[in-house]
C-alpha cells in the first residue's frame, strides 16, 4: 500500500538510486509511485561503476570499428532518445542499420529480436572487456 515518505524510506531510495537502481525498479521495491520518485530523487545520480565506464569506452570504441567496417552516417541514438533499443543508425552499401553495442555477453537475444524494425537490418555489436575484440552479428527471424 503506498502511503507517506518517511525519513527513513527517503534515505533508503536515495542509497538504492546511487547505488544504480532505476526508478522503476525503486518503485517496486518500496511501493512508490513514479510521481513520488521523480520529486524526492530528482538530481540524484547513480555512482558510475567500472561497468558503466567500460560500456562507455566501448560505445566510443564502436565507432571507431563500425567507421572502419565502412558504415556511414552514424548517429548515436541515445542522444535523441535514452530509451532507444538500439544505440546507433548507420548506413553501409545502401542498407539502413540499426545497431546495440554492448559488453554484455548475456546480451538477450531473443528481446532483442522482438525490436527489430522492418525495412532496417539489426545487429548487436559485441565488445570484449579488453576494448580490443568486435563482433557484428546480425539480428535475423527466418
Amino acid at each position: 500500500m503506498k502511503g507517506k515518505v518517511t525519513k527513513e524510506l527517503l534515505e533508503k531510495m536515495k542509497a538504492d538510486r546511487q547505488a544504480g537502481l532505476t526508478y522503476k525498479e525503486i518503485e517496486e521495491k518500496h511501493d512508490v509511485g513514479r510521481w513520488t520518485t521523480l520529486h524526492y530523487l530528482k538530481g540524484i545520480e547513480p555512482q558510475k561503476t567500472l561497468t558503466s565506464e567500460l560500456w562507455k569506452d566501448a560505445e566510443k570504441k564502436a565507432v571507431d570499428y563500425l567507421t572502419k567496417q565502412g558504415f556511414h552516417h552514424i548517429i548515436n541514438l541515445n542522444e535523441i532518445s535514452p530509451q532507444s533499443y538500439f544505440d546507433y543508425y548507420a548506413e553501409k552499401d545502401n542498407d539502413k542499420w540499426l545497431i546495440d553495442a554492448t559488453i554484455n555477453e548475456s546480451k538477450d537475444l531473443v528481446a532483442k529480436s522482438m525490436r527489430l524494425v522492418k525495412g532496417f537490418r539489426c545487429a548487436i555489436l559485441y565488445v570484449s572487456h579488453d576494448l580490443h575484440k568486435f563482433t557484428l552479428a546480425e539480428l535475423k527471424i527466418l
